[in-house]
């Protein structure tokens, strides 16, 4: 697992469960990334997800990767204050296989699911957005050169997922 709690969450944690009745029926945990050596507060990887819930309100998604809770919208939430930890990459190498990994399988679920990619262009289309919106929208470039690295490895991420993608597309227009 990558991610860990710290002595502040876990008292938070603590408490909530010491309720008998707990005011919310889930509880998003912000996410505190840590990449390259720094703490990364900005960019798509920092986050809120749902990571304290009761279990028979609760499932999971069926994806392969990057799965999610899923709460019934009549589900009252809360937001706990302490981050939840989470160590991302052991390092540059780690984080291109580890995402190289999470491209092959999110090509092949989308794929399975009937989503194609007829364009040659459109991986270097959405990694340019995934670029653009991480750095400037989501505003990674205030965690300067972690921010800088985590963007880059994530476009890169963005093209491997829709290439692969191209790549099955084609296979499957020419059987």
């Amino acid at each position: 697992a990558d991610e860990y709690l710290d002595p502040e969450l876990r008292k938070e944690i603590d408490q909530v469960l010491a309720q008998p009745r707990p005011e919310h029926q889930g509880y998003t945990l912000s996410w505190l990334t840590h990449a390259f050596g720094q703490e990364l507060y900005f960019g798509h990887w920092s986050r809120t997800p749902l990571r304290l819930f009761r279990r028979d309100l609760a499932r999971f998604t069926p994806a392969p990767v990057h799965e999610k809770v899923v709460m019934p919208d009549t589900a009252r939430l809360g937001l706990l204050e302490s981050p939840l930890h989470h160590r991302v990459f052991r390092d540059a190498d780690h984080a291109r296989a580890k995402l190289r990994r999470y491209a092959e399988l999110q090509a092949a679920e989308r794929h399975a699911r009937g989503r194609r990619v007829r364009l040659g262009l459109t991986p270097w289309l959405r990694a340019a957005a995934n670029l653009l919106d991480n750095y400037f929208l989501r505003m990674a470039i205030l965690d300067g050169r972690g921010g800088v690295r985590m963007t880059l490895i994530h476009a890169r991420y963005t093209f491997d997922k829709y290439a692969l993608l191209r790549e099955l597309s084609r296979k499957n227009q020419s059987a």
